[in-house]
């Protein structure tokens, strides 16, 4: 687990580069939002590749320590705790629609991987992130 968290911190933080001395509110909601959708992403890699990485690679899913099903939804819960902290800085305008819109389907991501769909799942957490990052470049 260590790998993938470090994975998160180190991918989601650069979001904090430019607002060092001054970090607000809203940076830290997209810094924590990022790094929880890298997590759970990760998590959600590890059960695909546990047949791979047993003997290289120690995670959750390789070594048995948890079941496929468990670190789905805890991969699920860490999207859906993305999905939260991005609704609480909804703009106004279109730019507040297409947030609304990126935060809905990233929900739908986490409700089908909580099912144990990890592959369908993670294909709709994508297009969820590609609609937070057009909503962000907005």
């Amino acid at each position: 687990m260590l790998p993938a968290i470090l994975v998160a911190f180190i991918a989601s933080f650069p979001i904090l580069l430019p607002m060092m001395g001054n970090i607000s509110k809203v940076g830290i909601l997209i810094f924590s939002s990022a790094f929880c959708s890298i997590l759970g992403r990760e998590l959600l890699n590890d059960t695909e590749d546990k047949d791979v990485d047993r003997g290289y690679k120690k995670t959750l899913s390789s070594l048995g320590i948890l079941s496929d099903r468990t670190i789905h939804k805890i991969s699920a819960l860490l999207i859906f705790i993305s999905a939260i902290a991005l609704s609480v800085i909804i703009p106004t305008g279109i730019t507040g629609i297409f947030l609304i819109l990126s935060v809905m389907v990233l929900i739908l991501s986490a409700l089908i991987i909580y099912k144990d769909e990890g592959t369908r799942g993670k294909m709709v957490f994508d297009i969820g992130i590609f609609l937070v990052l057009i909503t962000l470049a907005l």
